[in-house]
């Protein structure tokens, strides 16, 4: 004979819910809340004065505390670590209920979720998940058919670790290397690393504090990235040749204007590194050319208040959406390398408005393996 949970499912879940009151009365009785001491510090800010009772729950040490949290005020440390407790004794007599839930919501989902194939070259690049694991595996197969390979397995990489993400990947153009940035303890300070894809091993080349991905030279020999500073604005464009150390990495273009930040890709030939800076109105671009990775960046569009775009090549001349000249809509242009911008013959502004979000991005061939 079914039981009533058989026939109504959810059952034995609902009364859990309405009992959880019950519960936490309970356990509110044998433990009291930790309260967090009051100690008025008297600020002013933009000519507003204010009291902060608790001013000294505030770290005066972030970045330090970032990279070793054991540097944290002890004061901040026992308080924190008595709500923790508290937290614990209240939530323990849930851990079923929570166990529960947990196992259906993974029956709802699947476990076997697969990128969709990202042509490029000889092959092809996807990310997907093995069964009752919580990570992604960064893979490629030959393109006309043939055995996978798995470049990256973060469930390995994540092992032992509280917190780990991977953020963006790039193989190099001859498809032997792969550079991946990895935030590998929460703190979102990314490191750029180089793996063989022949050897399955990392490269010695370590770079800390990247902001997004990194770029290839058409050679596979250097590396393009923005370096993020403490307060993790990217403001500076770097090259690093490979086999050499981070320190001796060479500044390639440094932005200096308040409130701007910059941005790489590469153009859909990979002939060009776009170095894009801009803030939330405005955008200036500057190409390398990826032949040629040492040479200066040339610079492609003037910076004028307002005015956004974005940049790809075709051929011997450069394609440029924009919304300068009062382009509501936006508009497509070329220009040759040698200057001179004119509207592209036959063409139409693209149907978005420039308040449609990412209407100002050029369509690009896939570099991002599991991007």
């Amino acid at each position: 004979m079914r039981s009533p949970c058989d026939v109504i499912p959810g059952l034995t879940l609902a009364l859990a819910l309405v009992l959880l009151p019950q519960h936490w009365s309970e356990a509110a009785e044998r433990l009291r809340p930790p309260v967090a001491e009051r100690k008025p510090v008297t600020l002013q800010h933009h000519g507003i004065t204010f009291t902060d009772d608790y001013a000294w729950m505030r770290t005066q040490k972030l970045e330090e505390v970032l990279q070793r949290p054991e540097a944290l005020e002890e004061p901040i440390r026992q308080h924190l670590e008595a709500e923790s407790r508290y937290a614990r004794s209240m939530l323990t007599q849930n851990r079923a209920l929570e166990r529960s839930l947990v196992a259906e919501m993974r029956a709802r989902i699947s476990q076997h979720d697969e990128t969709v194939p990202e042509a490029w070259g000889p092959w092809e690049y996807y990310t997907r998940y093995q069964t009752g694991s919580q990570r992604r595996l960064h893979c490629r197969r030959p393109r006309g058919g043939g055995p996978e390979q798995i470049v990256l397995d973060e469930n390995a990489l994540a092992r032992g670790r509280r917190a780990f993400s991977i953020s963006e990947t790039a193989a190099s153009l001859d498809h032997k290397l792969l550079a991946y940035s990895v935030d590998e303890d929460g703190s979102e300070r990314n490191t750029l690393k180089v793996r063989d894809l022949a050897t399955g091993r990392d490269l010695a080349d370590t770079i800390p504090e990247v902001g997004g991905g990194a770029v290839w030279s058409q050679d596979g020999q250097w590396l393009f990235y923005v370096g993020r500073d403490l307060t993790k604005w990217g403001r500076k464009v770097y090259r690093h040749r490979l086999g050499t150390p981070a320190a001796d990495d060479q500044l390639v273009y440094e932005e200096k204007e308040e409130g701007f930040s910059v941005s790489l890709r590469s153009t859909l030939s990979d002939r060009f590194l776009v170095i894009e800076a801009g803030d939330f109105s405005t955008t200036e671009v500057k190409l390398v050319d990826l032949a040629h990775p040492t040479g200066p960046p040339l610079a492609i569009t003037e910076r004028k208040h307002g005015h956004k775009y974005a940049v790809t090549d075709l051929g011997d001349r450069l394609i440029l959406l924009t919304n300068a000249d009062g382009a509501i809509d936006w508009k497509i242009g070329e220009k040759g390398f040698g200057g001179g911008e004119r509207p592209l013959a036959g063409s139409r502004s693209p149907p978005c408005r420039a308040r449609d979000r990412g209407c100002h991005r050029l369509p690009r061939a896939p570099r991002l393996v599991g991007a």
